[in-house]
C-alpha cells in the first residue's frame, strides 16, 4: 500500500464465524455452536411434532431459494462469512462446499451447519434502523417461532445458546432455520400460517450464540439430514444447488464508501460508532471510509479525490497484504486545505472495472437546485426501461423514494417499472433538501393472463414455470383472483437473468382457492403452466393466455373415450354474458345453452365448464362455439377417461363474430 503526501491510511481486518466475531478477536477453537445441542434436541423436536401435525400432500419437488435478505438503504448490505464445514472431524479440520476453508468447528465436535450473512459494514446500526430484513427464502409453513431472549450479544456460548428463529417447512418437507433474529422484531404470522417466497420473517440480530448482527439460514430436508444449498465439489449433502441462481464463492464488492469527520470504530454495540459526516469547512479532516466483502490480495482499489471544479487533489491506491478477507474496512485521513474552495468534492474508487462514487461538501451552500431533470420515452410496456437522469446544484447525495440505492447529483438510472407509479427525487446538501416529483407512466397493455388454476386438494395440480430469457434481471407481478372476480393480494418477485423458476401452486397461493391469476412483467418473462392429475399424471404444459376474443371456436372429442373441459375468463371490469353452441358439421347450430353461470360472469370472474354436462353428442366434424358479450380468455383442456391421469390442450380458436 502506497500514501501520498499527508495523507494517512490505516486497514482493520474483520474475521467472520458463525457466530459474527467484534472486537476483540476470539478465537475459531474458543467458539460454541450457534444453538447448543441440548437447544437443539428439544428445538428439533417441536418442529417435528410441528410437522407431523401441519404436513398436508407433499410434493416431491425442491424448493428453488433466493436470498434470505432484502436491503433497504444500500445496494447490498451483507457478506456471507461461513457456509456449511463437511469435514466431520472437529476441530481444525475444515472443509466448505467448495473444499475451501470458509467455515469453522469447535473443540465441542460442533461442525458448522448454516450459511451465515453477516450484517456489513455497520451491523448493529443497520440491525437498529431495520435497514435489512429477513424473508422467507422459499416459500413454505410456519413450524416453529422462538422469540424473546436478548438479541444484544457479543459473545459465543451465552444464554445457553437460545435464540430468536423461525422454521419454514417447504412443500418437499425440508426445512429452513432462520436463527440469531432480532428481539421482538419477527413475523406476526403464526405458526401453522403460510409464507410467500421473498415473505418478511424478521430482523437480524444477535440472540443466541452470537458476537454480531447476522442471520444464520440452515436446511435440513424431509429425513432429517442436513442440507447445505450449495453445490461444489466439497459439498456431499446435494449434486445440485438448491439457489435459482446460486451465488459465486467469492463476490468481491465495494459495498459502501463514505466520508467520516472522525476515525470509525467496529466493534460490540456499545464500541461501534460511525461518525458518518458529509459536509465539512476548510480546514477540517475528512476521513476517507471503502467497506468491502470478499476482497483478495490481487484486486487494486484506486482511489482519487476532486475539488468541485474536477480537478484533482489527491490519488493513491491499496490493496490486502494477504490472499483474501471476508469483510474488510479501510480508512485515510485527507486534511482540507485552509483555502479549499466552497462546494461539492468527490471522491472516486476504481475497483473490478467498476468506478465508485462518493460526495461532500465544503463550506456553506444554498439548497439544492436542480439544474437538469429527464425521462426517457414511456415503457412501451410493463417492466420496459425508462432512464431517469438529473444534474443537482449543491447536493451531495440524490435519493428516489423507494430505491435503497444512492446516486450522484449528476447521475442517471433506468428503472423498470410494472405499471404508472408516481416518485420522487430527493436531492440533500448542506443547505438542506429538494424534492422533485415524477410520474412513471406505463401503458396496461393486452392482459395475459393463467387462465386456469386448479382448486386445492380436487385430484388435480398446477405447476408454474417463469423463463427470463434476457440477459439481465426482470420483475414480475402476479394478480390473483377468485372465481367470483374478488381479488387476492398481489405479490411480486425477480426472475435472474437466463433462468426458469419452477413454482408448486401451494408456493405462490397456499391452500387458497384461487381460479386464475393476471401477469403483469416485460415480454422477457414467458410463464408456461402445467396441468396434472395428483397420482403423478402425464400433465397438459400449456402457455399464458394473451388474447381475448368474444367468440372462440374448437372442437370436442369422442366424449366415451375423453372429455373436454372449458375454462372462461373474464378480464373485463363488468359481468359479461356467454353462451355456448354446438354446431353439426354441416354447419346447422344443433344446440344453444346459457347455463346460470354463464348468464352473468362477473368481472374477473372464471366459469369451468365440462361441455358433456350439458348433454350433447358430438360427432366426427362437429364444432362448439363460445359466444361473449365482450373479449373473454378461453382455455380448453382434455382429458382421457381412465382416472384422467393424462392431460392435453385442445385448440381453441380465436373468431372474429
Amino acid at each position: 500500500m502506497r500514501c501520498q503526501h499527508h495523507l494517512y491510511a490505516s486497514r482493520f481486518f474483520f474475521y467472520g464465524l458463525c457466530a459474527m466475531l467484534s472486537l476483540p478477536l476470539i478465537a475459531q477453537e474458543n467458539n460454541r455452536p450457534c444453538l447448543s445441542p441440548h437447544d437443539r434436541s428439544v428445538l428439533q423436536a417441536h418442529i417435528d411434532q410441528r410437522r407431523t401435525m401441519l404436513r398436508t400432500v407433499a410434493a416431491v419437488k425442491r424448493p428453488q431459494f433466493r436470498i434470505p435478505l432484502d436491503c433497504h438503504d444500500n445496494d447490498d448490505c451483507f457478506a456471507i462469512t461461513n457456509y456449511v464445514d463437511h469435514e466431520s472431524a472437529a476441530p481444525g479440520n475444515l472443509r466448505d462446499y467448495q473444499g475451501g476453508t470458509r467455515t469453522y468447528d469447535t473443540q465441542s465436535g460442533y461442525n458448522h451447519s448454516g450459511t451465515d450473512f453477516l450484517l456489513w459494514p455497520f451491523a448493529w446500526q443497520q440491525m437498529r434502523d431495520e435497514t435489512v430484513t429477513v424473508v422467507a427464502a422459499a416459500a413454505g409453513v410456519i413450524v416453529e417461532k422462538r422469540d424473546g431472549s436478548s438479541d444484544m450479544n457479543c459473545q459465543t456460548g451465552n444464554s445457553n445458546g437460545s435464540w430468536n428463529a423461525v422454521a419454514v417447512e417447504h412443500s418437499d418437507g425440508s426445512m429452513a432455520w432462520y436463527g440469531h433474529l432480532k428481539k421482538d422484531g419477527l413475523t406476526q404470522k403464526a405458526v401453522g400460517e403460510w409464507v410467500r417466497q421473498g415473505e418478511f420473517i424478521g430482523y437480524p440480530g444477535s440472540s443466541g450464540s452470537s458476537t454480531a448482527p447476522h442471520l444464520h439460514f440452515e436446511v435440513i430436508d424431509a429425513l432429517g439430514n442436513l442440507i447445505d444449498p450449495f453445490a461444489g465439489v466439497g459439498n456431499p449433502t446435494t449434486a445440485t444447488s438448491w439457489w435459482q441462481k446460486q451465488p459465486d464463492y467469492d463476490q468481491p464488492e465495494l459495498l459502501r464508501l463514505m466520508t467520516h469527520f472522525d476515525p470509525p470504530k467496529i466493534g460490540c454495540h456499545d464500541r461501534e460508532t460511525v461518525n458518518e459526516l458529509e459536509h465539512f469547512q476548510p480546514g477540517m479532516t475528512v476521513i476517507v471510509g471503502a467497506y468491502l466483502r470478499d476482497q483478495r490480495g490481487d484486486q487494486v482499489l484506486d482511489f482519487r479525490v476532486r475539488r468541485p471544479d474536477g480537478s484533482l487533489l489527491q490519488r493513491w491506491d491499496n490493496q490486502l497484504a494477504v490472499d483474501y478477507q471476508a469483510v474488510t474496512f479501510w480508512y485515510w485521513h485527507l486534511p482540507l486545505p485552509v483555502d479549499a474552495p466552497s462546494g461539492v468534492w468527490q471522491v472516486e474508487v476504481d475497483f473490478l472495472g467498476e468506478t465508485h462514487y462518493d460526495h461532500f461538501s465544503v463550506g456553506d451552500l444554498d439548497r439544492p437546485t436542480l439544474r437538469q431533470f429527464e425521462l426517457t420515452d414511456e415503457a412501451g410496456t410493463p417492466g420496459g426501461p425508462i432512464t431517469v437522469s438529473w444534474q443537482c446544484d449543491n447536493a451531495t447525495e440524490v435519493r428516489i423514494h423507494g430505491d435503497p440505492r444512492r446516486f450522484a447529483p449528476s447521475d442517471s438510472v433506468v428503472l423498470q417499472p410494472l405499471s404508472t407509479q408516481e416518485l420522487t427525487l430527493e436531492a440533500n446538501g448542506p443547505g438542506g433538501s429538494l424534492r422533485q416529483a415524477f410520474q412513471l407512466a406505463v401503458p396496461a397493455g393486452a392482459p395475459r393472463l393463467i387462465a386456469h388454476i386448479t382448486r386445492p386438494n380436487a385430484g388435480f395440480f398446477t405447476r408454474f414455470a417463469v423463463l427470463n430469457s434476457s440477459d439481465h434481471d426482470q420483475p414480475c407481478r402476479l394478480e390473483p383472483y377468485r372465481a367470483d372476480g374478488s381479488a387476492a393480494e398481489p405479490f411480486s418477485f425477480t426472475v435472474p437473468a437466463g433462468v426458469t423458476l419452477n413454482y408448486d401452486q401451494s408456493e405462490w397461493f397456499g391452500d387458497e382457492d384461487i381460479a386464475h391469476c393476471r401477469i403483469v412483467a416485460p415480454p422477457e418473462l414467458v410463464v408456461t403452466t402445467a396441468y396434472a392429475a395428483a397420482d403423478n399424471g402425464s400433465p397438459a404444459f400449456v402457455g399464458e393466455s394473451n388474447t381475448l376474443a368474444a367468440q372462440w371456436r374448437l372442437f370436442p372429442g369422442d366424449w366415451s373415450q375423453v372429455w373436454d373441459g372449458l375454462a372462461l375468463v373474464n378480464p373485463q371490469d363488468q359481468a359479461v354474458q356467454v353462451e355456448i353452441e354446438l354446431i353439426r358439421a354441416d354447419g346447422v347450430v344443433d344446440a344453444t345453452v346459457q347455463p346460470a353461470d354463464l348468464a352473468q360472469v362477473p368481472a374477473n370472474g372464471k366459469v369451468l365448464i365440462v361441455l358433456e354436462d350439458f348433454g350433447w353428442r358430438p360427432q366426427t366434424g362437429d364444432a362448439v362455439v363460445v359466444r361473449a358479450t365482450a373479449p373473454i380468455a378461453l382455455l380448453a383442456l382434455r382429458g382421457d377417461r381412465e382416472g384422467s391421469r393424462f392431460l392435453w390442450q385442445n385448440l381453441a380458436l380465436a373468431e372474429q363474430p
